[in-house]
């Protein structure tokens, strides 16, 4: 098969014009300014472009490490006073319920009383494995301050959250 000069021309002639309509076209497709390098976040107290900002902590520590459970419901509280976030869930789950009730013998020191009190003031929601009070033998009454909800199966609605895109966070 022979090709001519005059072929070969028409060949690189529309070859070029391929390609300055895909570039000139994929023009717009970039960003103005270099993308931000991976791992890079964004700076402190400033939302990201994502709309559903989303998270949940779960506590499944509890008298056997106070400076967890303190600890948790301190970052808690300041992911929720952040403003970073659309919502912030507080489960809590085996011994984590020892952070919203006393224990027969054992009183919650008045730090947590009050963290506590702080979190569910500021607007988190709390759920509270209604399994793990009967287990501990501490009524739902007794719970200080309130939970936004009871349930049987905290492992459930973790799971049924995850699956709505909440990332999970626990202590």
């Amino acid at each position: 098969m022979t090709i001519s000069i005059r072929n070969l021309a028409a060949l690189c002639a529309f070859t070029v014009m391929v390609v300055m309509v895909l570039l000139l076209g994929m023009g717009g497709a970039y960003p103005a300014a270099p993308p931000k390098p991976p791992g890079t976040l964004p700076e402190a107290g400033k939302a990201s472009p994502i709309t559903q900002r989303k998270l949940v902590f779960m506590l499944t520590t509890g008298f056997e490490d106070l400076r967890e459970v303190r600890l948790c419901l301190e970052d808690v509280k300041v992911a929720k006073k952040s403003g970073l976030l659309t919502e912030v869930i507080l489960i809590f789950r085996g011994r984590g319920v020892d952070a919203l009730a006393s224990v027969p013998g054992l009183v919650r020191p008045p730090e947590i009383v009050q963290l506590a009190r702080e979190v569910t003031a500021s607007g988190v929601r709390t759920i509270v494995s209604s399994n793990a009070l009967q287990q501990y033998g501490m009524p739902a009454a007794s719970l200080d301050p309130k939970p936004t909800e009871l349930v049987p199966d905290p492992a459930l609605r973790m799971t049924e959250l995850v699956a709505h895109g909440y990332p999970v966070i626990r202590y």
